[in-house]
């Protein structure tokens, strides 16, 4: 019995250890929000934003959705991140803020900057691994705010990928 009750609790505790990072919207402020695992549409325009590591911000098309999930392995150049819509009445500008593992030589560990939403459709935030100088493999949060208010925060874990993960988005990670 003692041993039956071992291995329950340790059955618990590992499906509490995979229990997904936690989520929280504005119901008011976000009408639908994703997040998980992108490829992205196209190679994307260099812009160094204040707030930002330099050389590492790019502005790409909307990109598609192609695993849900706040568990991301640590591929180089994996798109992740989160497509949101807001409301309508606040669909102008949103700061967008990333902390991460400490990046580059000043071992960033937040990045920020101001985001113009689409004014019909869902607006893509995310981030793509590798070439940043650190560890990406560790606690990573997007949230989003309006005139000082949150609106969404998103939390990932990026842990260690399998060869299979990587064989699985090689065609998706690329090019970044």
């Amino acid at each position: 019995m003692r041993g039956l009750l071992l291995l329950l609790t340790a059955l618990l505790l590992g499906q509490a250890a995979l229990a997904e990072p936690a989520a929280w919207l504005d119901p008011a402020a976000v009408q639908s929000l994703t997040a998980g695992i992108f490829c992205k549409a196209g190679p994307g325009v260099p812009s160094d934003e204040p707030g930002t590591i330099p050389g590492t911000f790019k502005r790409i098309d909307q990109p598609s959705l192609i695993a849900p999930t706040q568990r991301i392995p640590d591929a180089d150049g994996l798109l992740f991140g989160v497509d949101e819509r807001l409301a309508p009445r606040l669909r102008d500008r949103l700061v967008l803020t990333v902390d991460h593992p400490p990046f580059g030589p000043q071992a960033v560990t937040r990045e920020s900057w101001t985001s113009v939403v689409h004014p019909k459709g869902t607006t893509f935030h995310g981030y793509a691994l590798g070439g940043l100088g650190g560890d990406p493999k560790g606690h990573w949060v997007i949230s989003g705010q309006r005139r000082g208010k949150l609106v969404f925060r998103v939390e990932f874990e990026v842990v260690r990928a399998t060869q299979a993960e990587r064989d699985r988005y090689r065609d998706c990670a690329t090019g970044y």
